[in-house]
């Protein structure tokens, strides 16, 4: 028998009518240990699921287990035409059904540590009542698999996060000193300019066509040449005296990656 499919007032189990009042009896001894132990148990109706889940908490651990009779296939009584189908070589549907075999199974649904078997059922050598203490070690054990396998989880994270961390810090570092390097060589172009303008200015004053301007014409253009000159040389910029004061060496991996990036 299996209770309705959205009724979780009731742990789940399959078995058939003639094993009700064993899985009843098998159930409850369950139940009953885990009490003892202070194990919750829940029934739970996942969104995308069937079927109901039973759940056992194991050391804070929620473990999925069921109890369900062994299914054998059989070859069902054929009707007189079906008879006649097979014997003439056609497809007969469902020609073997499912059927209850007798046979009980425990089963956790869920992570076992290697070696570790998670079904239990009856056989020649013990009944599935004889292994309840068993099944009931192999839950604890599966909850600390579990939590072993959470802390590897964990730890892999850690050394993830980390990881990322320490990327994006390296990163940042190249893009800093990319940034330096290239101010750099703006500033000795911008240095470049000045001195051409310089020069300029220079031979301008210096050449004999200024006796073709008035002289007060002539220091007017002077003073606002030098004026541009002064505004641009990059030895009088606050960006030379920022990056002199605010040096730092990186490490030669840093130097190296900001180097390559260049355009």
């Amino acid at each position: 028998m299996t209770q309705a499919y959205n009724d979780n007032r009731v742990i789940r189990f399959d078995v058939s009518l003639g094993q009700r009042d064993r899985a009843i009896g098998i159930l409850h001894s369950l139940l009953s240990a885990f009490d003892e132990r202070g194990w919750q148990v829940k029934v739970e109706k996942p969104r995308y699921e069937k079927r109901l889940l039973n759940i056992v908490t194991v050391e804070n651990v929620d473990l999925k287990f069921r109890l369900r009779e062994r299914l054998i296939q059989q070859q069902r009584e054929l009707s007189v035409k079906e008879k006649s189908d097979k014997a003439n070589g056609k497809w007969i549907w469902k020609e073997k059904i499912n059927v209850p075999s007798g046979k009980l199974q425990l089963f956790i649904d869920s992570l076992m540590p290697k070696g570790l078997k998670s079904v239990f059922e009856d056989k020649a050598s013990g009944s599935l009542e004889s292994q309840l203490g068993l099944f009931i070690e192999y839950l604890v054990a599966s909850s600390r698999h579990a939590q072993h396998l959470a802390e590897e989880r964990r730890i892999s994270e850690a050394k993830w996060l980390a990881e990322q961390s320490r990327r994006l810090e390296f990163e940042s570092a190249v893009k800093a000193e990319q940034q330096r390097i290239e101010l750099l060589l703006d500033m000795a172009s911008r240095w470049q300019r000045v001195n051409q303008c310089r020069t300029f200015i220079s031979e301008v004053l210096s050449s004999s066509k200024n006796t073709e301007f008035d002289s007060e014409a002539l220091q007017s253009w002077q003073k606002w040449s030098e004026r541009v000159v002064d505004a641009i040389d990059p030895l009088k910029s606050i960006e030379l005296t920022d990056q002199i004061s605010g040096t730092e060496l990186v490490s030669e991996e840093i130097f190296l990656r900001a180097i390559s990036k260049l355009s």
